[in-house]
């Protein structure tokens, strides 16, 4: 008995002996030539579609956007140790940091607060200027949030709450004492 093999495309048993034989890869068996022609577009076409949908996801969008701004500050020469200070930044054990926010880090020290970059200490700042980095684009966030929900008019409407000055004011004149 001749040994079987199945075809690729439509999954039909065939000998081996008969059967066209793709020559770049050894197991790849197809009834006849436009099998193996149709097989080849269907896996051309794969892959095309899957390099259109191939996008990288946000944690890696994020770190290669903080490696091309660490790029720019270094006039594209990054010492290896920088790398080594991204990964221990974002691996550590104790409120370990995230490559957005190292980027926005070094945005907020060098563009900014305009402080010099010193290629030499590599991002080592990062941890240091992290926590008002942070709390600056959330408020520059909360900012443009704020103006885009603006009305066209440019009318600026008080809020109903009260001011805190407006509360003292009150307390002061009902005699509390804990002011």
């Amino acid at each position: 008995m001749k040994s079987q093999v199945k075809c690729r495309l439509c999954g039909a048993m065939i000998d081996r002996d008969s059967s066209y034989q793709d020559k770049d890869r050894k197991g790849f068996y197809f009834c006849n030539s436009e099998h193996f022609i149709e097989y080849g577009k269907k896996v051309a076409q794969k892959s095309i579609n899957s390099q259109v949908s191939m996008q990288p996801d946000p944690k890696e969008r994020a770190r290669l956007e903080l490696i091309d701004y660490v790029y720019l500050l270094y006039d594209k020469n990054i010492p290896a140790f920088v790398f080594k200070q991204i990964k221990d930044f974002a691996t550590r054990k104790q409120k370990p940091l995230t490559y957005k926010g190292m980027e926005l880090s070094l945005r907020y020290w060098v563009d900014t607060l305009g402080n010099p970059f010193d290629g030499d200490t590599g991002i080592g700042i990062v941890e240091y200027v992290y926590d008002d980095a942070e709390r600056f684009w959330k408020d520059k966030q909360r900012i443009m949030k704020a103006s885009y929900n603006m009305k066209q008019d440019n009318v600026v409407q008080k809020s109903a709450c009260k001011s805190s000055v407006e509360v003292l004011k009150y307390k002061m004149r009902r005699g509390d004492r804990n002011v």
